[in-house]
């Protein structure tokens, strides 16, 4: 058998230069691109601790990447009323505006990464995509 992590990671790579070149007349990172879309579509607000373990990254990365979000005008992080232990992230108007471009520049970049494979293909993909994902995260569970 191929090296499966190595072509899984080479793979990831080639999309993630694809996309962030994509993103960049935007003024946004892949990473960025992903918060903004899950604040979109979220039907609750997200803390930042829950945009931690989401991302899968320390508070430390998180709390950067939140502040230079903010610094761009993209969102705004506030305390709900009567919770003064957590902080949430909210998306500007601008943020929204941004999120929603992104969304199809996403969803057009998802399409170029399954474009040689028909339907059947696709959704077959997918389902394996996710068997992977749940077998190898159900590894790191406690």
């Amino acid at each position: 058998m191929e090296n499966v992590a190595q072509s899984i990671k080479i793979l990831s790579e080639l999309i993630e230069k694809k996309a962030n070149s994509e993103l960049a007349a935007h003024n946004i990172t892949l990473g960025q691109s992903r918060i903004l879309i899950l604040l979109l579509k979220s039907p609750r607000q997200i803390s930042l601790k829950e945009l931690e373990k989401l991302f899968n990254v320390s508070q430390a990365t998180m709390h950067g990447t939140i502040c230079r979000m903010e610094k761009k005008g993209y969102l705004c992080t506030v305390y709900m009323s009567g919770d003064k232990k957590t902080k949430y992230a909210v998306l500007t108007d601008y943020g929204r505006e941004l999120a929603e471009k992104l969304y199809r520049v996403i969803g057009d970049t998802n399409s170029w990464i399954v474009q040689s494979l028909t339907e059947a293909e696709q959704k077959e993909f997918m389902r394996m995509i996710d068997k992977i994902h749940n077998s190898v995260n159900s590894g790191f569970t406690a």
